[in-house]
């Protein structure tokens, strides 16, 4: 008898369960990876899907290879002038291309649906142009990594957005302000080019764009 207790029991709570799953919102965060939301604008797609093959083939990578992709794909004194702009899409760090990934996938879509595919590419290359300069004046006086990875494109997003459409942060639950204060001691302490570069540009976006 206990047993068909149970078993009814289970039964009724997985009926409630099914009931009011539909009727519990989700965090904004997690809505974003819903299967429902799960097809992503073009370019957001692209990039992705570049950053993590990049990613992947420096994590397999060893000796002359890894030399080869820190020479292309990251800007520091010893890179090719061609990392100047290839160094955004090479990440060698783990958390930082979570970090970016996650945030271009989720942010980078909403800016892109609400300001189209252009005007997420201004927003990105303002970031990145700006921070490329910040870097190759650094790699200029110090010779030590200046950028490796989307950082720029991250900053510029977060900086825009957190200003322009603050709502899309409210699962954070903080202050776009602080966000922001955050972000700039982060930049200016870890000497971050990429980050104070993106930042700089964000703001120049909210200007002109």
């Amino acid at each position: 008898k206990m047993s068909q207790d149970s078993q009814v029991a289970k039964a009724a709570q997985k009926k409630l369960f099914q009931v009011a799953k539909p009727k519990i919102p989700m965090p904004n965060f997690l809505t974003a990876f819903h299967a429902e939301k799960a097809v992503r604008n073009p370019i957001v797609s692209r990039l992705f899907f570049i950053n993590t093959a990049l990613f992947g083939a420096y994590y397999v990578m060893s000796g002359p290879s890894g030399h080869l992709y820190k020479k292309y794909f990251t800007l520091d004194a010893g890179s090719s002038f061609t990392s100047v702009a290839l160094s955004h899409f090479g990440h060698t760090s783990t958390s930082q291309f979570l970090f970016n990934s996650a945030l271009l996938w989720t942010v980078g879509h909403r800016h892109a649906q609400k300001y189209g595919c252009c005007g997420l590419v201004k927003l990105l290359g303002v970031s990145a142009l700006l921070a490329s300069v910040a870097g190759v004046m650094q790699v200029r006086e110090k010779p030590q990594q200046a950028i490796a990875g989307g950082m720029a494109g991250s900053a510029g997003l977060l900086t825009y957005n957190l200003v322009r459409n603050p709502q899309w942060f409210k699962w954070t639950r903080m202050s776009p302000v602080v966000a922001l204060t955050m972000f700039t001691l982060y930049g200016f302490y870890w000497d971050d080019k990429a980050a104070v570069g993106g930042m700089v540009g964000g703001y120049l976006a909210l200007m002109l764009l």
